[in-house]
């Protein structure tokens, strides 16, 4: 009876233990996507790309509308014959009509329709390469924040590795001094001992250097954070190697199944792409420059009135008396056309440089998808690389020195010999630290893998 139960123990404490490893690695993800989201949200970097964004987003929306009317006021006076009573056969009669008076006129610019709609989609073009752009930059962001955040939390792993060294290597040195008062050992071993503790003391002086610069570079990063959102993500920081792990293991899969997917989707791609609808669009809006705008006019102008007249008459000669002049105001409706007659000329240059603009960013996109490809596959074999290192000392390497460790351990209490001991795990320790780079190494791959396939947005 104690068989089966035992065994339900098992499996329940298998069960529990992986359904809570399940959502502690949910609850890592939620709160590193959280810390993205701030960082994207409230960084002024960020904040100042996305209003540039949205600028050119409304001012494509601008870009369909007619121009502006045109709305003219003027006084016009032309040339009139008002006549000479004293020389009435010189050619000097008062027979010409008044046209002295106030216009007001009206215009309207009207483009061939299609150029307004090609003019859009230029500026939403324009729009869209912008916005690859950003997401470029915005990536790059990230994997700066990312790189700092791993080199932060390696730095950390380094200082207390190489403190553990500093101890063991002080132990052995003071042993060298001892033997070397007693006449046990040369002088050799204690001014080696000494001077290997001078350099351990030299790294750690280093890595608190680098420790000191990264924090202060992350500080440009943790302003857009709030006292509560930083201590989230110092708690959060030591789970952003198996964060950055689940999204490798997720970028391999889809390498597996469909790799030019992948190069498709990164910004530099994208961006090419936007860039071949603009070298298109730009050829059509160039040929839509031959085709005729028009303008068309109305104008309206009130003739001043000529109430009175003096008579030329010889019987009445200078009587005043009423104009018989007919004094109706006048309206004048027009089109003008702007027609292509000197572009005509540079028509085909103008085609053939839309079609080297075309030609350059289709092989561009070509060449860009290619190097990502490329990239990719060697960072895979490089993380694929550091991983068997990795292995190799978690199951070869740190096993074995630790066993020697204690074998010489075991064999060495009668002997009374501590240094070599103090040696074994000298070299443990400086292992381990060299097992912690290498995982620095490859969380820098990471990173840049996935800047690469637009994964860390």
């Amino acid at each position: 009876m104690k068989s089966p139960i035992f065994l339900i123990i098992i499996i329940s404490y298998y069960l529990n233990t992986r359904a809570l490893h399940t959502e502690e690695i949910q609850s890592n993800h939620k709160n590193w996507q959280e810390n993205i989201k701030v960082l994207l949200s409230n960084h002024p970097e960020i904040r100042s790309l996305d209003e540039g964004v949205k600028s050119l987003y409304w001012n494509t929306e601008t870009k369909d509308i007619l121009p502006d009317t045109k709305i003219g006021l003027a006084y016009r006076s032309y040339p009139a014959r008002r006549g000479n009573p004293l020389q009435p056969d010189m050619g000097n009669r008062d027979d010409t009509p008044g046209m002295t008076g106030r216009e007001i006129s009206i215009s309207q610019e009207i483009p061939y329709l299609e150029k307004l709609q090609s003019d859009k989609k230029l500026s939403y073009w324009n729009f869209r390469s912008e916005k690859e752009r950003v997401i470029l930059a915005k990536n790059q962001f990230l994997k700066n924040f990312f790189l700092l955040s791993i080199e932060k939390n390696i730095l950390n792993q380094e200082k207390a590795d190489w403190n553990q060294v500093q101890k063991v290597q002080s132990s052995l040195s003071r042993i060298s001094n001892a033997g070397f008062t007693s006449g046990r050992d040369n002088a050799f071993s204690a001014l080696r001992d000494r001077n290997d503790n001078t350099k351990i003391q030299d790294k750690l002086i280093d890595i608190n250097t680098r420790l000191e610069e990264v924090e202060e570079s992350l500080e440009y990063f943790l302003s857009a954070f709030n006292e509560n959102q930083k201590e989230r993500f110092t708690s959060s920081l030591p789970s952003l190697h198996a964060m950055l792990d689940t999204k490798y293991q997720d970028f391999i899969q889809l390498l597996q199944s469909n790799p030019s997917q992948l190069s498709a989707n990164n910004p530099n791609s994208k961006l090419y792409e936007t860039n071949i609808q603009l070298a298109k669009e730009s050829e059509r809006r160039d040929n839509l420059n031959y085709l005729p705008d028009a303008e068309i006019f109305l104008a309206y102008m009130q003739r001043n009135s000529r109430l009175f007249r003096v008579s030329q008459n010889p019987i009445n000669f200078g009587n005043v008396m009423a104009t018989e002049e007919f004094t109706g105001d006048l309206v004048s409706f027009g089109v003008t056309l702007k027609v292509p007659t000197w572009s005509w000329s540079a028509k085909k240059d103008f085609n053939r440089k839309n079609q080297a603009e075309k030609n350059k960013s289709i092989q561009s996109r070509e060449a860009i998808q290619r190097q990502i490809l490329s990239e990719m596959r060697r960072l895979v074999s490089s993380i694929n690389g550091l991983e068997t290192r990795i292995k190799y000392y978690e199951n070869e390497l740190l096993p074995t020195l630790m066993k020697s460790s204690r074998i010489q351990s075991a064999g060495s209490s009668a002997s009374n010999d501590s240094s070599a001991i103090l040696r074994l795990k000298l070299e443990y320790n400086m292992s381990l630290a060299e097992k912690n780079d290498l995982h620095r190494k490859k969380q820098i791959a990471i990173i840049e893998l996935l800047e690469l396939s637009d994964a860390l947005l």
